[in-house]
């Protein structure tokens, strides 16, 4: 019984942090429009493509070719993360999860690199200027997530403290800078479509 209510509280916390985000979202996008002024002079769609394509490289991106290691390592903690929600939703199932072990090896790297991450911060003067309590906090919750995920994947048993896990991330997650895996998605739209109609991504047209 006790598995069933963590259940549906892990349901209704991903569901409140859905319509947190989606109100967000609306709230931004009435906060006012600039009509376009000057005429086309691209394609919309080839820069949404070029957003998450190839404006996704390194090298196109303005610090993270200087960056090379922190952004494969950001790249790395992002696909775990994903993967943990993937595995998150296997577990409402109740199904063994396939490949636990490689599975359970990879969530675990996540969160090493993500704990990575925050040495880091912490031991960058200028990254450790301007963080603030929510960085760290964001960062050890879903650091947490990934490595309950991976003993989860290992030891059903340990299952509850996983579950218990999702939902302090989900009831956060609105209200801090993890929102920005949500929004990262609504940017590059934005960011693809206007500068795509601009064509002003590359000196060549797009």
């Amino acid at each position: 019984m006790r598995l069933n209510m963590v259940t549906a509280a892990v349901l209704l916390s991903a569901l409140w942090a859905l319509c947190a985000l989606l109100f967000l979202l609306f709230r931004a996008l009435k906060s006012g429009h600039v009509p376009f002024q000057a005429p086309h002079q691209g394609s919309p769609l080839k820069g949404l493509l070029f957003a998450f394509g190839k404006g996704m490289t390194p090298w196109e991106k303005e610090s993270a070719g200087n960056h090379l290691g922190t952004y494969l390592t950001g790249i790395l903690y992002h696909m775990a993360i994903f993967f943990g929600l993937l595995r998150l939703l296997w577990s409402l199932t109740r199904v063994p999860f396939p490949l636990p072990t490689p599975s359970a090896a990879f969530l675990l790297i996540g969160s090493i690199a993500g704990l990575g991450l925050l040495v880091k911060r912490l031991l960058t003067p200028g990254l450790r200027s301007v963080s603030r309590f929510d960085d760290w906090f964001s960062n050890l919750s879903v650091d947490l997530f990934l490595l309950l995920g991976a003993l989860a994947t290992l030891s059903p048993s340990l299952t509850l403290p996983f579950h218990l896990s999702a939902i302090l991330l989900f009831l956060t997650l609105p209200l801090g800078k993890i929102r920005h895996c949500f929004f990262f998605f609504a940017a590059r739209t934005f960011l693809g479509l206007f500068f795509g109609r601009r064509g002003s991504f590359q000196k060549r047209p797009l």
